[in-house]
């Protein structure tokens, strides 16, 4: 349980209609709105206009929402509402500072025009500015998560290898390969504040590092999800990471592998060969999880 994830489960159930909170927040507002009184004394529409003012400027004064508010409701109708809305419980006035008294509220509220009017809100600069920006940390976090989804998926089947002998076309090379006999699997991870290994600070990595009952099956193994293909400059940051982990952690690795679904440039197949690290596609991925599959089933219906 990360804070992402209590951060991303909050805003789901802002922002959707079906969701316990999503469902509330609506009920508070209109409940705001009938206030005793409210419809026969006209305050009804002052009070909504209130209400979004406050939850979209926060900590504001009752002067700057009468201001605000000026070219449709007069100063004295806007006053009596935030009286109306700070009698009932909706309002909190402190130093002259007006607050929404529920904070999941104001939230809800800021949001609610645009989930009303998107078309309005891409009209508006401001709003397209905020949505944009939105989408975009969205968007990164969409690609960081996909990429974690992937290294395990990989990590997952790595896990299953049991020594079987297969084409070595699924790695990118001229003869069969042996995949190593996988008891351990993980990630090694070696921090360098000085620079010692280079120039400058930096911090190396290898996605999943294999360990088994011989030197054979200690593998380097690099998941890379991206939209492009693998660069060259990605291939030799991988060697480079690889050596700095086998030095730190007095490692050998008998083979290194790079696992890519947009697969690998020319000029990074080519350095790639060079250094014996086999390469594999998403096509190649699949091909070795029906593979290892079909082994561990052969294995439990002897065992049966």
């Amino acid at each position: 349980m990360t804070a992402d994830l209590v951060d991303e489960a909050f805003w789901h159930e802002l922002v959707e209609r079906a969701a316990s909170v999503g469902q509330q927040c609506p009920y508070l507002f209109d409940t705001a709105l009938r206030n005793e009184g409210a419809r026969g004394d006209g305050l009804r529409n002052t009070i909504e206009a209130v209400l979004r003012r406050v939850a979209q400027r926060k900590r504001t004064t009752r002067t700057e929402v009468a201001r605000a508010l000026g070219r449709h409701h007069a100063p004295a109708q806007v006053y009596r509402a935030i009286n109306r809305l700070i009698d009932t419980d909706f309002l909190g006035e402190e130093d002259g500072r007006l607050e929404l008294l529920d904070p999941v509220f104001a939230l809800w509220l800021a949001l609610e025009p645009t989930r009303r009017d998107p078309h309005n809100a891409v009209q508006n600069p401001q709003s397209r500015q905020r949505l944009l920006a939105w989408f975009e940390a969205q968007h990164a976090h969409d690609r960081q998560t996909m990429g974690e989804l992937f290294e395990r998926r990989v990590e997952n089947l790595i896990r299953q290898f049991r020594g079987q002998i297969v084409d070595g076309r699924l790695f990118g090379a001229d003869e069969p390969v042996r995949v190593p006999t996988t008891r351990e699997a993980g990630a090694f991870r070696v921090d360098d504040p000085r620079g010692q290994y280079s120039e400058r600070a930096d911090t190396y990595e290898v996605d999943i590092v294999t360990l088994g009952d011989s030197p054979a099956d200690c593998w380097a193994i690099e998941a890379k999800h991206r939209r492009g293909a693998i660069t060259r400059p990605m291939v030799e940051w991988f060697l480079r990471s690889a050596d700095v982990v086998a030095r730190v952690y007095a490692l050998r690795f008998a083979q290194l592998w790079i696992v890519a679904p947009r697969d690998i440039r020319p000029d990074a197949a080519e350095l790639a060969r060079e250094h014996g690290v086999l390469t594999s596609g998403l096509r190649q991925l699949e091909r070795l999880d029906r593979i290892v599959r079909a082994s561990l089933d052969a294995i439990l219906a002897g065992e049966t």
